[in-house]
């Protein structure tokens, strides 16, 4: 009884979804949409490729989006997660290139705006399920003229950050 009434749960989430503010389950709703919109904007701007402010965005933009190319996060040496040790964009594409940048902020953080000599909202999307908007807003931002520069490594970052902490 228990093993059909999780099964059972599991299944008919979707059918009849339950209306509650914080759902846990609002979490894994809604990307696959939000990457077929950030798809639609990057071939409107010819966008070489995707930036997105945080790593989970850009990890689901990864899996969701045609070809599931790499996404990036901005070179941000206070930040350090797994994708502060992969090379960035500006290690990754000539200079002049343009990229998509999503995020959830109104106003691209500080990175973004160093390494490309022009940035503007081109869009914004609205996660939803059963036609219900849920969860932040998200700014499509094109991004033209990557400035290449000299390139960031974890190392840098690591050492940026060691810094920030002595007193």
């Amino acid at each position: 009884a228990l093993l059909v009434g999780l099964v059972l749960t599991a299944l008919l989430h979707d059918f009849l979804p339950l209306r509650f503010k914080n759902n846990p389950l609002d979490r894994a709703k809604g990307w696959k949409d939000l990457a077929v919109e950030a798809q639609k904007v990057r071939e409107q701007i010819g966008a070489d490729f995707v930036v997105a402010d945080e790593y989970q965005t850009a990890s689901l933009l990864s899996f969701y989006l045609p070809g599931r190319p790499r996404a990036f996060t901005p070179d941000w040496p206070q930040v350090m997660t797994q994708y502060s040790l992969w090379p960035s964009y500006r290690e990754a594409f000539p200079e002049g290139s343009t990229g998509l940048y999503v995020a959830e902020q109104p106003n691209p953080l500080p990175p973004i705006a160093r390494d490309f000599e022009t940035v503007r909202v081109v869009g914004t999307y609205r996660r939803s399920s059963w036609g219900e908007p849920m969860g932040p807003t998200f700014h499509f931002y094109e991004c033209r003229g990557l400035k290449v520069g000299q390139p960031s490594t974890w190392k840098d970052r690591l050492e940026y950050s060691r810094r920030q902490q002595k007193p």
